[in-house]
């Protein structure tokens, strides 16, 4: 069911799931059909609130969800809840850490402690989510966008590959909800997965983009002048 609520003068639904309980506790058939009704949610969401115990930490099958959810490519917060349980900032500092740890896939995620209990973290949390769904529409300017890869493309052209010359053209953005960009090469096909994260990597340090998964898609460009912001393997 869905909730529309007002909180700080911003109007949010919030898109309710099923619970999906771990593993040991329920039957298969079950959950299946739990999850497959959150997915289904969660591809009605910008922002989805990955609920955690933070006393016991991530499960294997909180992970599984969290890979579907970047899979997905909407923006992520996860809230590790029943902080009122662990000992001080010692403790809410250890469940950070842990969670860190446990959803490493998800490093680029806001991580919130939360007492659904006591409604501790409530501020925090909807800060997050609002910051998150911002760098989920985000676009960037193509000016900056090729001062910016032109910097890349200098510090680390793509590796050989047989011994075959590739020219990395430009990149532009193709996209947002996530932010996605075309990184155009004489050779889509020899750019390989190593540089493409390397790419994300360098989108993330110099833009933040806290909170979204971030795509980068090889496109092949033949012929022509090719821009100022290359890389050429040597």
């Amino acid at each position: 069911m869905d909730t529309p609520f007002t909180y700080g003068g911003k109007d949010y639904v919030l898109v309710d799931t099923a619970g999906i309980r771990r593993r040991a506790r329920i039957e298969a058939d079950t959950e299946k059909l739990s999850v497959s009704l959150a997915l289904g949610q969660i591809e009605r969401a910008d922002v989805v609130v990955l609920v955690v115990d933070a006393a016991d930490g991530a499960s294997e099958q909180d992970a599984r969800l969290a890979g579907l959810i970047e899979e997905s490519g909407r923006a992520v917060v996860v809230a590790l809840n029943k902080a009122d349980l662990l000992s001080g900032a010692a403790g809410g500092k250890g469940a950070m850490s842990a969670a860190a740890k446990e959803l490493h896939f998800l490093g680029w995620a806001r991580r919130v402690l939360i007492s659904a209990l006591r409604g501790d973290g409530l501020g925090a949390l909807l800060d997050a989510v609002g910051k998150a769904a911002a760098q989920h529409r985000r676009r960037i300017a193509t000016s900056e966008l090729n001062r910016f890869f032109a910097e890349v493309c200098e510090q680390y052209p793509p590796t050989s590959r047989g011994g075959k010359l590739v020219t990395v053209h430009y990149l532009t953005q193709g996209g947002v909800k996530p932010p996605t960009f075309l990184l155009w090469a004489n050779r889509a096909d020899l750019v390989d997965d190593a540089y493409r994260r390397f790419v994300v990597n360098q989108l993330r340090a110099r833009y933040g983009l806290a909170g979204t998964p971030i795509r980068v898609v090889v496109k092949a460009k033949s012929g022509g002048r090719p821009k100022k912001a290359r890389g050429r393997r040597r």
